[in-house]
């Protein structure tokens, strides 16, 4: 089950940030600045992720990130997965067997509308894990 309560809400990185894992309500956003995400599971409960701007980048320490995007707690808002072109992401997914989503990096919940995800990101990126 998802958590109902919100660890941060419509979180915006707009300098250099590090992330942990927990339930991010009406959007993760990093405009202009550098997220790195310490290793878990990152609840994305309505308003999705954007990586925007130049320059902008998203990076996991280690192994073990993994994205749940699913409905926001209030009024059931949904929000895509958006990476812009001439951003940097380098992400991997949880490689661990005995984790919840072992290998997965992306996760939309089955319950969500028909969202369109953009993944544009620049030719430096990688993303590891089964999206």
């Amino acid at each position: 089950p998802v958590p109902n309560t919100c660890d941060y809400t419509a979180l915006i990185v707009a300098s250099p940030m590090t992330l942990n894992p927990g339930t991010y309500c009406y959007g993760l956003k990093v405009f202009n600045g550098q997220a790195t995400l310490n290793p878990g599971l990152y609840i994305l409960r309505g308003g999705g992720l954007e990586v925007k701007s130049a320059g902008s980048t998203l990076t996991s320490l280690g192994t073990g990130v993994t994205f749940y995007n699913t409905s926001s707690p209030i009024g059931g808002l949904w929000g895509a997965i958006l990476m812009q072109a001439n951003v940097t992401v380098n992400i991997s997914a949880n490689i661990d067997p005995l984790s919840a989503l072992p290998g997965i990096l992306f996760f939309s919940d089955r319950t969500a509308p028909n969202l369109t995800n953009v993944f544009k990101a620049g030719s430096s990126s990688t993303m590891n894990g089964t999206m």
